[in-house]
C-alpha cells in the first residue's frame, strides 16, 4: 500500500517509506469563559500537543496523535507512533527524539534513521571514512563512557558551511545508498512537516481553538486535518494536469481559491490548470540544494571492524521516556490516510 497513489519517487528510494517526526503545541486558548482571569502565558492555556508522522513522498500525515498533556517528553509517543510503518523506511527526527535507546530500537526493528547531532555526545571513532572532523565521514560509537553506551555504531557526517560545521548522524553506513549530499538534502525536507503545522494553524484557523472542552478540541483537530488531506490530494491532481512539480502548486493558496471557485461551480483543477486563473497558485518552487563537497579518498569499512556492542542506557532519561502502561487507545485507519490518536 505503500507503493500506490501520487508520490515523489526520487527521495530516498531505498527506503520504504520516508517521514518526518515531530510535534507542535496547540495555540493558547481564548481567555473567556473558565479562563477568562487566567493570566496570558499561563500553562492551562494551552489546550494540547499534537505529534505526528508526516510522509514526505505523498505530503500527507500518516499518523496524529492528540494528546491533552503539552509538558509530555516527546520520546514518549514516539514508539507508538511510527508504530505501523513497513521495515526499511526511513525516519526524520529532531533533536526532541535523540537518544541512544530511540536509535538502537529503530535500528533493531529494521528502520533507517536521519538526525542532527546534539551536543554534549561523546563518542568514539571507529573508521574514518574520508576527510577530517571539518568536513568529512566517519563510523563512531555513541557514548565513550560505561554509563551511557548505544548499540549500534552509526556514521556520523560532517559538513563545513563559512564558520559553522553541520553534523548529523544515521545508521544508513553505506554511502551508496545514501550519500553525504543525500543525508543533508533528506534532512532539509524534515522541514516539510513543519510547514505542514503551519497550514493547519495559519490557513486552515486551528490557531484559534473553538472551545475549552476537550471532545470540542478533538473534533476541531479532526476536522482541520481531514480537510488538509483533501487539499493536499487536490494539490497533486493540479500538478499532474498542469504537468508542474507538486512543490511549484501553492497549497495555502490552493486552499484560498478552491472555495471560491467551487461555489461558482468550476472545477479548481482545471481552472487553475489551464491558467484561467491567475491567482498565482502556480509559481516556480523556491525550495533550495544544499551543495555538498564531493569525497576523495574514500576508505571502506574493515570486513572485520566490530559495529554492535552490549548497550548501556543512562536509567534516569530511559526511565523519562518509556512509554505508559497501558498505551493510549488508537483510531486506526488503513495507510496513507491518517491515524489519529485521542488520548
Amino acid at each position: 500500500m505503500w507503493e500506490t497513489g501520487p508520490q515523489e519517487s526520487g527521495l530516498a528510494p531505498f527506503a520504504r517509506a520516508v517521514v518526518a517526526l515531530d510535534a507542535s503545541t496547540l495555540d493558547q486558548l481564548v481567555r473567556k469563559g473558565p479562563h477568562r482571569r487566567t493570566p496570558t502565558g499561563h500553562p492551562s492555556l494551552l489546550p494540547g500537543k499534537l505529534a505526528a508522522v508526516f510522509d514526505l513522498r505523498r505530503q500527507q500525515c500518516w499518523k496524529v496523535r492528540l494528546h491533552d498533556d503539552v509538558a509530555e517528553n516527546e520520546k514518549i509517543a514516539a514508539r507508538q507512533l511510527v508504530d505501523g510503518l513497513p521495515p526499511g523506511s526511513l525516519i526524520l527526527a529532531d533533536l526532541g527524539y535523540f537518544g541512544f535507546p530511540w536509535f538502537d530500537d529503530l535500528t533493531t526493528q529494521g528502520h533507517f534513521w536521519v538526525t542532527r547531532w546534539r551536543d554534549p555526545t561523546s563518542t568514539v571513532e571507529l573508521h574514518r571514512f574520508w576527510g577530517d572532523d571539518q568536513t568529512g565521514e566517519s563510523l563512531v560509537w555513541l557514548g565513550a563512557y560505561r554509563a551511557n553506551k548505544a548499540r549500534y555504531a552509526v556514521r556520523l557526517i560532517c559538513v563545513q558551511r563559512g564558520a559553522t560545521v553541520h553534523r548529523y548522524l544515521t545508521n544508513v553506513l553505506d554511502a551508496h545508498r545514501l550519500s553525504m549530499a543525500d543525508v543533508v538534502e533528506v534532512y532539509a525536507r524534515r522541514w516539510d512537516i513543519e510547514l505542514a503545522f503551519k497550514v493547519l494553524k495559519t490557513d486552515l484557523g486551528l490557531a484559534t481553538i473553538w472551545s475549552t472542552k476537550w471532545p470540542v478540541i478533538q473534533a476541531q483537530v479532526w476536522a482541520m486535518l481531514t480537510i488538509s488531506q483533501v487539499a493536499t490530494h487536490l494539490r497533486w491532481q493540479l500538478a499532474a494536469a498542469a504537468r508542474v512539480d507538486v512543490f511549484d502548486v501553492s497549497l495555502p493558496l490552493l486552499l484560498q481559491v478552491t472555495p471560491e471557485l467551487v461555489a461558482q461551480g468550476e472545477d479548481p483543477v482545471a481552472v487553475v490548470s489551464q491558467a484561467k486563473y491567475t491567482g498565482g497558485v502556480i509559481r516556480p518552487s523556491r525550495r533550495k540544494r544544499m551543495v555538498c563537497p564531493i569525497p576523495t579518498g574514500w576508505a571502506p569499512i574493515p570486513e572485520d571492524l566490530v559495529r554492535e556492542r552490549e548497550p548501556r542506557y543512562d536509567r534516569k532519561n530511559h526511565q523519562r521516556t518509556t512509554p505508559p502502561s497501558p498505551t493510549p487507545p488508537i483510531l486506526s485507519l488503513a495507510p496513507p490516510y491518517p491515524v489519529l490518536t485521542m488520548n
